[in-house]
């Protein structure tokens, strides 16, 4: 069916649960004046939903005279009329019944058996008889009052299509459901509809059907991204039934929300979604501790194990490569298998585990070698190939490396030298010497992406990622959920244990370790095990030590114990303690029994790597676990901030084309030193996490560059986020624990729903009942798409609606905000933004920092967002209708952003 023009402008004339004797249920012999079921029509503007009404040509005729009637049981139909405006002709009426009538044949079925699968009798029908007029629509009192006083709309995850060239005060706002003024008088508007196609209107018999609306081929599918934007609002969840079946009265004096909870399911839905995404923000992961410490703790690295997918093994492709093999049969002496790690007593003590796929595989790999997810067959790489460099000019790095080299040949990991040249099957990357994190002395790092022919480029990236490293949230947990068990008076301690040489302790397959040869003083060394610089090295060992932590946690009664990479942490009761001899001391009790598990299985650790007490520093954070804060030790914070001038000073101008004295121009910088910035600067978020704006511009910069030694430029909006980023360092606190719990919407201290539309910005503070309402600032830039705009306004809008409950609020404050925007959800959610609102997030987080809020933004349907809706469109009657006693006043947008001129 096609929705002409005449139909779209008549959409908001609406008619309520009226019954028509043509669709009793008890007459349907025949078909002819049967009236179809409802057909949903949707769009990216979430038009209301239109339905249909009796197929009589002469109630047709009267439809441009139909009143506004109140919704019976928080659903609201509307007859169709002819537009006021374009006469149509008896014989398109006739035409266009017919191929309603076809529907009606089409869909009986389907519609009745979703009644019936639906709970909803087919003969207990409810409704007023045509020509009866109604009484005129209730007030009503709820937050929502809306949903009882217009037409349902669904929603959508995308933007308005808005017509760049010409916009309309009266267009929906991106999600936002255009609503009907209860007032007989109000101006009727109805939004562009698009009509989706059969497949997109099929009918389903559970309570939550998934909305379809049209898509155009090959366009993106916005509920990928976030599948919950499929689900329908509470007030759009209705039998999919005949448009004038009703199931029962609601009284009309009960209060949309009340209406809406006993009409629907689906209000339950919408909570978990909430408490799921909203209250949940991704910025905020690993800050995020639940209210009650007593609850379940969060799966850890031991955990992953039970469900982690088997290691690989060498294909057969490789396994049958003559020229590997033949080196490797001729030269045996060269590859061999070395671990230290008793792998009889490590497959013994997990004999129980319920992942016994993934168990073999891990010690499969300790007894013949791992393999770190390679082809080595592909397209076009040589069989041997040689991308070694010579040994570094700098004598205190050479004099490591040859340090390092003979320590590795005298535990075997190193074969001895076998010459100058390379053997057939042959690949030597570039070694270099490199500063430990820590900055206690050096490090061997073999370059495994360097040349084109990398052994990195042979490996699927996409099956070494996500390996899991247990985090802060993690240590908030241990210590929440440990403080609830015991005493107030009870001091706590950290403790951290470090395994030595983590990544060495695997060995790599023989067909791999052809490959990795390296070379020192022009001679060559095979090496054996998993090496730094090969990009699935992290992986093989996070699969290894995960089953060394599901032994401490399931054989051992570990409560609470941790693994980020080689590194263990658990928290004590301070004085908790048991001697360890290895090292003639006390050690927290905990810790001493892991290290006698490693003693037990084989693996090395070091005593000055053993550590314990409050504060501590676990994962490059300093943690207390009786003041329960977080914050960035000193030194690394100093480090930091000497980083971030680097990178954010501008460059000094030249004089006559040349750099003044003593100048270095700083504007560009190798791809892997920006990686190591975005890490640095992520790990910095786990305790500075408003900050994280100051990272979108740098991942639109190196956004599909994959060349290590590339050198990328910065520029001036990025050098000015990092010294946003900078300043606010540079004066930070920790996060105090206590104040980063999750709360929900019974925990806000205030409550705003935000809207924008094309004429003007609204917010509506639920506790004071006040509504605010400006006129929109022009854009200088009028080559912006429309629904760029209209993202603009809506994230302006909030963050002006912000700005005014921070002037309001004490410190402190709990801030819930409502939007029916999801692109402007999306942006608050993860602090993620592209350049043109990147801004609006920036102003944000200043808020938020200077009044030390918190802040959940939640998206909910434009039906649910009557009072922003209408405040944003200059409706203030409606508005007030829909929330009586609203005092409405004027405020000034916040005037900020390089595109918006106030």
């Amino acid at each position: 069916m096609n929705v002409q023009p005449s139909e779209l402008a008549s959409t908001s004339r609406t008619c309520h649960g009226l019954r028509d004797p043509a669709c009793d249920l008890n007459r349907l012999p025949s078909l002819s004046s049967t009236h179809t079921a409802k057909k949903h029509v949707e769009s990216s503007k979430s038009t209301p939903e239109i339905c249909e009404s009796h197929a009589n040509s002469s109630r047709r005729e009267e439809g441009a005279n139909h009143e506004v009637f109140p919704p019976l049981n928080g659903s609201e139909f509307s007859r169709e009329s002819l537009s006021t405006s374009t006469p149509s002709s008896r014989l398109s009426i006739a035409s266009h019944l017919m191929k309603r009538e076809r529907l009606a044949l089409e869909t009986k079925s389907s519609a009745l058996q979703s009644l019936r699968q639906n709970g909803m009798s087919e003969h207990t029908l409810i409704g007023f008889l045509p020509g009866i007029k109604l009484s005129p629509p209730p007030v009503s009192y709820s937050p929502t009052g809306g949903v009882n006083s217009g037409p349902i709309a669904t929603t959508s995850t995308r933007n308005s299509c808005v017509n760049p060239t010409s916009h309309s005060t009266t267009e929906s706002f991106s999600t936002t459901g255009r609503s009907v003024s209860s007032s007989a008088g109000a101006k009727n508007t109805a939004s562009p509809t698009s009509i989706p196609s059969e497949a997109s209107t099929t009918r389903s018999s559970s309570t939550m059907r998934p909305a379809s609306p049209a898509q155009a081929p090959g366009a993106p599918n916005p509920c990928r991204e976030h599948p919950e934007a499929k689900r329908k609002s509470a007030a759009t969840i209705i039998a999919p039934a005949d448009a004038k079946i009703r199931m029962g009265n609601a009284a009309l004096g009960t209060s949309a929300a009340d209406a809406r909870n006993r009409a629907t399911e689906n209000r339950t839905v919408m909570e978990e979604r909430n408490e799921r995404v909203g209250f949940r923000p991704k910025y905020l992961r690993h800050n995020l501790w639940p209210i009650d410490s007593s609850s379940r703790l969060s799966p850890t690295t031991a955990t992953w194990s039970e469900t982690a997918s088997p290691l690989p093994r060498p294909s057969i492709s490789d396994l049958n490569n003559p020229i590997a093999n033949s080196t490797i049969s001729r030269y045996p002496e060269l590859f061999a298998i070395v671990s230290p790690i008793n792998v009889d007593v490590f497959e013994d003590l997990l004999s129980s585990h319920p992942n016994q796929p993934f168990v073999k595989s891990v010690c499969i790999g300790l007894r013949e070698g791992f393999w770190p997810w390679a082809d080595t067959q592909m397209d076009g790489y040589p069989h041997t190939y040689d991308a070694s460099k010579p040994t570094p000019k700098d004598p205190e790095r050479a004099a490591f490396l040859r340090e390092q080299r003979d320590v590795e040949i005298s535990k075997r990991r190193f074969s001895s030298s076998f010459g100058s040249e390379l053997l057939p099957g042959m690949h030597s990357a570039p070694i270099h010497a490199v500063p430990k994190s820590d900055g206690a002395g050096l490090r061997m790092v073999t370059d495994h992406s360097s040349g084109e022919f990398s052994l990195n480029s042979m490996i699927a990236h996409a099956e070494v990622e996500g390996y899991p490293l247990d985090n802060m949230k993690h240590v908030g947990e241990f210590l929440l959920h440990a403080r609830a068990s015991l005493p107030t008076d009870v001091r706590l301690t950290m403790w951290k244990s470090d395994v030595a040489e983590a990544y060495r302790l695997c060995p790599m397959h023989p067909l791999w370790q052809i490959r990795q040869i390296n070379t020192i003083d022009g001679q060559r060394h095979v090496d054996r095990n998993n090496a730094f610089g090969s990009c699935a090295s992290g992986a093989i060992f996070i699969a290894f030590n995960s089953l060394v932590a599901w032994i401490a946690k399931n054989k051992l009664g570990f409560d609470y114990l941790g693994t980020y990479v080689d590194d263990s942490f658990g928290v004590d009761v301070e004085g908790d303690v048991e001697f360890y001899s290895p090292y003639v001391c006390f050690l927290p009790k905990h810790q001493k029994r892991l290290l006698d598990l490693w003693d037990t299985l084989g693996i090395p650790h070091k005593q000055r790597k053993q550590t314990s007490g409050s504060p501590l520093t676990i994962i490059g954070i300093d943690v207390d676990p009786n003041e329960m804060t977080l914050s960035l030790p000193a030194s690394a914070k100093q480090k930091l901030v000497d980083e971030l001038l680097l990178w954010s000073a501008e460059p000094p101008k030249k004089v006559d084309g040349k750099l003044p004295e003593g100048a270095r121009l700083h504007v560009h910088f190798k791809l892997r030193r920006w990686l190591q910035l975005q890490g640095w600067l992520n790990w910095s978020f786990n305790v500075f996490s408003l900050l994280k704006p100051c990272l979108n511009l740098l991942y639109d910069k190196t956004a599909g560059k994959y060349i290590p030694d590339r050198r990328v430029y910065t520029n001036t909006a990025m050098r000015a986020d990092l010294r946003w980023a900078l300043n606010h360092i540079r004066n930070a606190r920790g996060v105090q624990m206590i104040e980063a719990r999750q709360w929900g919407p019974d925990d806000a201290t205030i409550t705003i729903y935000c809207d924008a539309s094309l004429s003007g910005l609204g917010f509506w503070i639920q506790n004071s009942n006040t509504g605010f309402f400006a006129t929109i600032p022009a854009f200088s830039n009028a080559n912006t798409k429309a629904d760029r705009i209209i993202f603009h306004y809506e994230a302006l809008c909030l963050v002006s609606a912000l700005n005014h409950a921070h002037l309001i609020s004490s410190n402190h404050s709990s801030i819930l905000m409502y939007t029916d925007n999801s692109n402007v959800f999306d942006i608050f959610n993860s602090f993620r933004a592209n350049s043109d609102v990147n801004e609006l997030l920036k102003c944000a987080a200043d808020i938020l920092i200077d009044g030390d809020h918190s802040l959940r933004v939640i998206h909910i349907p434009g039906v649910n967002n009557i009072v922003a809706d209408a405040l944003s469109r200059g409706e203030f009657k409606r508005a007030i209708d829909a929330s009586p006693g609203l005092i409405i006043r004027p405020f000034q947008p916040l005037s900020f952003s390089p595109n918006c001129e106030n």
